[in-house]
């Protein structure tokens, strides 16, 4: 989201998404595929960069899992970790749940502030976990990845 003084700037599309038959970017432990992911070209005058996310849901879970977009690079100082910037939240900022959720695709629009990041180059990176518990599902084409990397994002 963006603004101009102190109006919000929303740009509105429909949850839904067309299937296509492409092959998926990545799959998660048989729970959901990644059909697309697009890094907006611009950061928002508000300092955040837009993420985009095309899922398929394939079956149901147990407990509601969120979704996290992570910046990593280098250490970070502050955290000791390779974490920089993150937006994590349920799908659709909770309009969806992964307990109950239909197998249709499905966009989703993650917000991740990066005014603050030093310059440098920075991994965007995806993947879902349990909230209560932590745990991470892995990326099924992979032997122990728990995270896709959908792009890089360049801070002058």
């Amino acid at each position: 989201m963006t603004q101009i003084d102190t109006l919000p700037i929303r740009q509105f599309a429909s949850w839904q998404v067309e299937s296509n038959s492409e092959q998926p970017l990545a799959q998660f432990d048989e729970i959901a595929a990644l059909l697309g992911a697009t890094i907006a070209p611009l950061t928002e005058p508000s300092g955040e960069q837009t993420v985009w996310l095309e899922w398929l849901p394939l079956r149901t879970t147990g407990t509601p899992l969120k979704v996290f977009v992570h910046v990593i690079g280098g250490i970070n100082p502050a955290s000791g970790t390779p974490l920089w910037s993150q937006d994590d939240q349920f799908p659709q900022d909770g309009r969806l749940n992964s307990t109950t959720w239909e197998t249709a695709p499905f966009r989703d629009v993650y917000a991740l502030p990066v005014a603050n990041l030093p310059a440098g180059e920075y991994q965007v990176v995806v993947g879902w976990y349990d909230p209560t518990t932590n745990q991470r599902l892995t990326v099924t084409d992979s032997q122990s990845a728990d995270f896709f990397k959908i792009g890089s994002l360049i801070i002058p």
